[in-house]
Parts: structure tokens; sequence; C-alpha cells
């Protein structure tokens, strides 16, 4: 009798804490959006450098596009993983991207915008994501 109101006890622990946050998505969804947006910024800067020519990253609230011609995404770039899909990254319900910008990637890589630009992905946590001005490197 001991042992089963002591699994029981144990059970009811779980419930109330270790379930909720198996079930809460926000996180997971928070921790993918910002790999997706580290991955398509880089991959942004290696297709300017592989076609050599200017590839544009327009960044809302709502996530970030990347297109070539101009900020206006008349032609946006292919996703590489996606069939008939431009590359971008939409941000999940309770999460959003800031400050909201348009830059460039040059020929060699390089952005459009002197000093480092700080993108933060805020959520139930904040995430930072930087663009090195001198190299276009991108870094969490």
């Amino acid at each position: 009798m001991v042992e089963m109101i002591v699994v029981i006890l144990i059970v009811g622990i779980l419930a109330v804490v270790a379930v909720p946050r198996m079930l809460a998505r926000s996180s997971y969804e928070a921790f993918a959006f910002n790999d997706e947006v580290l991955a398509v910024l880089r991959y942004a800067q290696k297709t300017a450098i592989a076609q050599r020519r200017e590839v544009f990253v327009v960044v809302t609230a709502a996530g970030l596009t990347v297109c070539f011609v101009d900020a206006s995404c008349a032609t946006p770039v292919p996703s590489p993983h996606r069939a008939a899909s431009t590359l971008s990254a939409s941000a999940p319900v309770g999460s959003t991207l800031s400050p909201a910008t348009s830059f460039s990637f040059d020929g060699l890589g390089r952005p459009s915008f002197s000093g480092n630009l700080t993108l933060t992905l805020a959520s139930d946590t904040t995430r930072q994501i930087t663009v090195e001005a001198e190299t276009g490197l991108v870094h969490p």
C-alpha cells in the first residue's frame, strides 16, 4: 500500500512539473527559429559569394526573406531544401525579430552596413544574432 502511494505521488509530481514543459512547444519553436535565422543569413552570404552578385535580406518582425535585385523582393532567392519555395524564415507565434531593416551582402560576402548588426529574437527568452560588419560572419 505504501509503495502504491509513493508511486502515485511521483506520478502526480511528474504530471505537475514535467508534462507541461514537454507539451509546451513555444520554447522549442523559438530555438528552431533562432537556428533557422542563422542558417538563412549564412546561406544568403554564401549565395552572394557563389554567384558574385548582391543578395538582399529583408528583416521584419515576422521573419526574414532573401532576394536578388533589390529589397522589394521581386526576385526571391530559391530555398535549397524546399522545392518551389523562397529562402526565408518565419517567426513562430509569440516570437518577434527586430530591428526591422534591410541590408545586402555583396559579391565578396560583405554586408552593406557599417558597424555590426545585432538582430534580437524575442519570445519566452531573448536571443541575439550578430552579423559582423567587416566579414559578414553570422554568429549567435
